[in-house]
């Protein structure tokens, strides 16, 4: 088949721009885990610290002093992250070595894959709450609620979640660590599992139901799913903000 110099010429400039679009696709995304190993690894020595958490907390906290109401609802996330930061680094610091790799960071990517549809962290919630509900009756009094702190209920809890997440290498180190967390701030975590049962009773009726923890779980969930999406897509900006791309950083004030 002949074809003419003109016609041959639209089937380049097409092939050509055919293959602009498909390059111009941006690359996929990164999983949760490996944008904060970018954003948070100031040193670039694929490794986090304590330090490195608490300088990009701060970070954060600078960029997100004055904005509108979204803003000022990542600001109340952080608060809250900013809190339980130093326990959640040590739950994931599996060879407590004081520094988080890759490996330790993917508990954040499997976490949010187990939000999923079809994912392990909802039965695992319904679990424990058969666990805590003695008689069944598909509701927890304040008294099935606070048998979390129980040496037998935690030890099941933490074959459950070791199941999904071994942050250790068996369920009875994962148990140790968190009998250890509660005795060195027994009064703190009664405050808190007292304050959590309280979010959770959101009808005020001093019962916490099964559909009110289905509520807020999924509320949590979805929040989470927003959360880590504006985090894999802000990511490269935010480590050249913080340095965590292995420069010095971007000053915040002006």
């Amino acid at each position: 088949m002949i074809i003419s110099i003109s016609a041959r010429s639209v089937l380049l400039w097409l092939f050509l721009l055919c293959q602009c679009v498909i390059h111009a696709q941006p690359p996929p995304q990164q999983k949760l885990g490996e944008v904060l190993m970018l954003v948070l690894d100031k040193n670039k020595d694929q490794k986090v610290t304590t330090q490195e958490v608490e300088s990009q907390l701060e970070m954060l906290e600078s960029l997100f002093q004055e904005g509108d109401e979204d803003t000022q609802e990542y600001q109340q996330i952080l608060k809250s992250v900013q809190s339980v930061a130093t326990q959640l680094f040590d739950l994931l610091d599996s060879n407590s070595d004081k520094k988080l790799t890759k490996k330790e960071l993917s508990f954040f990517s499997k976490f949010e894959s187990s939000l999923k549809k079809d994912g392990k962290f909802k039965p695992f919630i319904r679990d424990c709450f058969e666990l805590l509900d003695q008689d069944g009756d598909d509701s927890l009094s304040k008294d099935e609620w606070l048998r979390a702190r129980e040496q037998s209920v935690i030890a099941e809890i933490a074959v459950k979640f070791h199941n999904i997440f071994p942050l250790r290498k068996t369920p009875q180190e994962l148990e140790e660590f968190v009998q250890q967390a509660m005795a060195m701030s027994s009064e703190d975590a009664d405050i808190k599992a007292t304050e959590l049962f309280n979010y959770l009773d959101s009808n005020g009726d001093g019962m916490v139901q099964r559909k009110e923890v289905g509520s807020a779980y999924s509320t949590a969930g979805k929040k989470f799913v927003e959360i880590s999406k504006t985090i894999k897509q802000m990511g490269p900006m935010l480590a050249m903000f913080g340095g965590g791309a292995g420069g010095p950083g971007m000053r915040t004030e002006f």
